[in-house]
């Protein structure tokens, strides 16, 4: 197993997200702790399909925040990949 791999296999462990549940409007939460905006929390303003060698790979999602952490405020609009975020 490629240490990528493994790191997906981490991450997949710590979300209860499927593929494709989250819709524009929904309230979410950050749940990488390896990223920099870990535990901003927002509401869903775009979905966008990510594209890959093999067709589509995920969704990449759009979110303006709507709490304060050390590297975001509320308004701040971020993008991360679903894999990352989960529903509230």
């Amino acid at each position: 197993m490629t240490l990528f791999q493994q790191r997906c296999n981490e991450l997949l462990e710590h979300t209860d997200l499927d593929a494709n549940e989250l819709n524009v409007g929904d309230f979410i939460r950050n749940t990488n702790p390896e990223c920099k905006h870990f535990k901003s929390k927002g509401k869903v303003i775009a979905i966008k399909p990510m594209h890959g060698d093999t067709g589509k790979s995920g969704n990449l999602i759009r979110y303006k925040v709507l709490n304060k952490g050390k590297t975001f405020t509320p308004g701040d609009e971020l993008e991360k990949t679903e894999i990352q975020l989960t529903k509230l």
